[in-house]
């Protein structure tokens, strides 16, 4: 997983151009009044945001009092297919040019939806903040769900703003080789951030993603090994392998499970016997 490069532009701006482009309909010819109604609240609670997100302290905010009409209003400003939020999903995706569709809490599933890093149901004032829309698959909003909060700690990484530490934690293993176990190494980790990296791995259940998800890895690793190592050896095989990795984790992040599974593959001692 990397760090995508939060919104840089002023987010209530971004919330007001959302919500100019709702519209008042003959049933609700008074929505649009109702949402510039807020804004002014609207642009406390984000400066609120930002406050806490500058003091590293996101889980001390506390959700407001909006009645239920309200809510309901604020709500409604989310629509993931809204031209609105398809721009910001690809303004976030894209990182020097190159687009990033594959879902940076797992890395395992397409973007599909965003992740309110805050609940917007706990928060509807930050339904469509940007810097609260992290671009995530279904899976892993699903699995998310409302938890954001564990004895008042943060359960997942804000990727945007919890900086992914640049050494190998994530480890790969085979109890029944070629069938992988992933765990964290947590040595390698500051305390805290051993908590939070190990709370999310654990939370949206990665280590079993993964392990169902390995064949995807191996089988064409496996194929390519059959037909390239009696042409240029094992060995040869095994540093083209390793080069591909450094490349790969220069784009993906030193942790990124398929780069690291493809090379704890091919330099498994058992390596040479299952190509037969």
């Amino acid at each position: 997983m990397i760090n995508l490069t939060p919104y840089s532009e002023d987010c209530f701006e971004f919330f007001k151009d959302v919500a100019s482009r709702k519209y008042n309909t003959r049933r609700d010819s008074t929505y649009k009044d109702r949402l510039a109604a807020l804004e002014d609240r609207i642009e406390v609670l984000f400066q609120e945001y930002l406050d806490f997100i500058d003091a590293d302290n996101l889980e001390a905010i506390v959700s407001h009092d909006f009645n239920n009409a309200e809510k309901t209003d604020l709500l409604s400003l989310y629509k993931f297919k809204s031209a609105v939020l398809q721009e910001l999903k690809i303004h976030l995706t894209t990182i020097d040019g190159r687009k990033f569709n594959t879902c940076q809490m797992c890395t395992v599933e397409p973007v599909g939806s965003f992740d309110h890093i805050i609940p917007k149901d706990e928060f509807p004032e930050h339904s469509v903040n940007p810097i609260n829309l992290f671009p995530s698959c279904l899976n892993c909003n699903s699995i998310k769900g409302r938890r954001w909060l564990s004895d008042g700690q943060r359960m997942f990484l804000n990727l945007f703003f919890d900086r992914i530490p640049d050494v190998e934690y994530l480890k790969i293993d085979f109890q029944s080789y070629p069938i992988p176990d992933f765990s964290i190494d947590g040595a390698l980790l500051t305390p805290d951030k051993e908590v939070i990296i190990r709370s999310h791995y654990e939370n949206l259940d990665l280590f079993k993603r993964y392990r169902e998800n390995s064949n995807e890895i191996i089988d064409p690793v496996i194929t390519q090994a059959k037909t390239l190592v009696p042409r240029i050896g094992l060995e040869e095989f095994r540093n083209t392998v390793q080069e591909s990795v450094i490349d790969m984790q220069t784009l993906y992040g030193v942790n990124h499970w398929k780069s690291l599974l493809r090379l704890a593959l091919v330099n498994h001692a058992e390596f040479e016997t299952i190509l037969g």
